[in-house]
């Protein structure tokens, strides 16, 4: 299979000299496609982290914040969510692709 399903994304976030703990269950997806897709990291990197209880980098935050939006738009619907990892680079890029795969 191209796509592997991701377990939630779990992760530690540092602010105020403490360690939060994030789980993402919602997001704001796009409506037009009712999904979001972007390239970042494995996600066995993440998860490594939250279990070693290290925060993750501002650069995986970045991504996370980008694929998993908090905050919508009028273009957007907030819904819960699940994860693939595509094992094929840059496969994402072409909805056509996706649309077939689908």
């Amino acid at each position: 299979a191209i796509f592997q399903p991701c377990p939630q994304i779990v992760y530690w976030e540092s602010g105020g000299g403490e360690l939060r703990r994030r789980k993402m269950l919602t997001a704001h997806v796009r409506m037009a496609n009712a999904y979001n897709t972007m390239d970042g990291p494995h996600f066995q990197s993440i998860t490594m982290k939250f279990k070693a209880k290290e925060a993750i980098d501002p650069k995986t935050l970045r991504f996370i914040n980008q694929l998993l939006p908090t905050e919508g738009s009028s273009h957007t619907m907030f819904v819960p969510v699940s994860m693939l990892m595509c094992r094929v680079p840059l496969v994402h890029k072409d909805a056509r692709v996706l649309v077939a795969l689908s």
